[in-house]
């Protein structure tokens, strides 16, 4: 599975770290890509569990060949609090692997509630019966491998660790990009924006070192023409509107030409995807309506009028960067505060003029991540109401938008990106094979490892024909990944 994300990343070795947060959910800010070896503990905890309070039930005479869990000589007895009073939890070899202390041993099995034969048999007669321990249980692991990711973050020394925390927690709120099939344009990346999204979130560097964790990559801007190598004696520090990354993060905040870019590749397609959210729902949305505000010549980006009263919605888009200097440090503790800081800027800006002449205004606040605010989801909330009175309908409304608005902001990022790609000052800092800007020329995808074809069924000796053996080419030996 690693090796398909590999090849996008153009067959670059992968950290650890990288590789852990593919695996993650994309709840937590992962690819949500799952191999056997992640889920094989927990699917043998939690088939012994199943297995020793059903089977009982059904065949009374075979209850001594399956043992409740709690019970044996291969599981772990640990004591509970100082009243000593102990539990016995399951697989104690097994269960190793999530947990690592007593404590969170207890709080495992109580949250699984496999404590005791007696408990397990009453769930299942209440109609409770124990069949998400799996899943309970590979998230309680999940949780661990990113609590372990963010921990290594904040512990290590490298400047940029920071700026890849808030990223990663502002990760967690895009639960779409990853997992939409491509049907039509709007949920289609080509293969530069879904290179540079991917490596965005794996938190890898965009242009290629030879070391990870040596940010002396000496880059510059090809707009602003900043320039920064990573020096002690320098004076642009890390977050600083100067400060040119490896990883991205400059290409979104250079404010060289206007934020004309910014403006073109992200904040408009997100606008318009928006727009096309309000029209599908049975609203007539108008973009940069002019003579919408009354006392003033601002005009909002979308207003949404509504037919059985005056008033008017009125939206305006903002795009929000969780790696600024100002909400970085805010970013990783909180999931959405960019968001927030941006809504409320906008609120500053709106609110007055439109109360005053009667009209709501909510701020659609995205961002780079993938992130929204709580506006925009009131927004799509409010319009999967007048869309449907169906529940099931709704549901299948904001999960189109969803996918669609999650795509969008995904795309205007990584075309922001290729717009403003760094380019690199050194030969010693890049890795074999890489080029000054890997992204001037048009990217294609790597080449699959050839795979043998299946030896076919129906053979041609009663045919008079000769074996296909002596007429097929060598086999071409596979190619590894480095």
């Amino acid at each position: 599975i690693i090796s398909v994300v590999q090849r996008i990343c153009h067959n670059r070795d992968l950290s650890m770290r990288a590789r852990s947060i593919a695996y993650l959910p994309q709840a937590m800010g992962g690819l949500g890509l799952r191999d056997w070896f992640g889920i094989a503990d927990a699917a043998y905890i939690a088939s012994i569990a199943v297995a020793s309070t059903f089977i009982p039930l059904l065949h009374e005479d075979l209850r001594e060949c399956f043992p409740h869990p709690s019970f044996g000589e291969e599981f772990c007895e640990v004591k509970r609090g100082s009243n000593g009073t102990t539990v016995n939890i399951n697989a104690g070899a097994h269960l190793s692997s999530y947990v690592e202390s007593a404590e969170e041993a207890l709080k495992a099995s109580a949250r699984l509630g496999v404590c005791t034969e007696k408990d397990s048999i009453e769930r299942t007669r209440n109609g409770k019966p124990l069949t998400k321990i799996c899943a309970a249980l590979t998230r309680y692991g999940d949780t661990r491998v990113l609590g372990q990711i963010t921990s290594s973050l904040e512990e290590s020394e490298d400047p940029m660790a920071i700026f890849l925390q808030s990223r990663l927690l502002s990760a967690r709120g895009d639960t779409h990009t990853w997992s939409t099939i491509p049907g039509d344009q709007a949920t289609t990346l080509e293969n530069p924006q879904i290179k540079v999204a991917m490596l965005q979130r794996l938190l890898e560097p965009i242009i290629p070192t030879s070391n990870r964790e040596d940010t002396d990559c000496a880059v510059t801007c090809p707009k602003c023409g900043n320039s920064y190598s990573g020096a002690a004696s320098s004076s642009v520090k890390a977050g600083d509107v100067g400060h040119v990354d490896v990883y991205g993060y400059h290409a979104i905040r250079c404010a060289a030409n206007g934020w004309r870019d910014r403006t073109k590749m992200w904040h408009d397609p997100l606008v318009k995807v928006h727009a096309a959210c309000q029209r599908s729902a049975g609203y007539r949305p108008k973009i940069e309506q002019s003579k919408q505000m009354q006392e003033s010549n601002m005009r909002p980006d979308i207003s949404v009028p509504r037919d059985d009263s005056p008033v008017v919605l009125q939206l305006d888009v903002r795009t929000c960067d969780p790696t600024l200097k100002d909400n970085v440090r805010n970013s990783c503790a909180q999931i959405g505060y960019a968001a927030d800081r941006g809504a409320a800027e906008k609120n500053r800006k709106w609110l007055g003029h439109t109360i005053a002449q009667g009209d709501i205004f909510m701020p659609l606040c995205h961002e780079h991540p993938g992130t929204m605010g709580e506006g925009a989801l009131a927004v799509l909330e409010r319009a999967a109401a007048h869309f449907s009175s169906s529940m099931a309908q709704r549901g299948a409304f904001k999960t189109y938008w969803l996918q669609r608005i999650h795509m969008t902001n995904t795309r205007g990022v990584a075309d922001l990106v290729i717009q403003n790609m760094p380019y690199y000052e050194g030969d010693e800092i890049l890795v074999e094979h890489a080029v000054p800007n890997p992204f001037t020329a048009a990217l294609d995808m790597a080449q699959p490892n050839p795979r043998p074809t299946a030896r076919s069924l129906h053979t041609t000796a009663t045919l008079g024909l000769p074996p296909r053996d002596e007429e097929r080419p060598p086999n071409r030996p596979l190619e590894t990944f480095v």
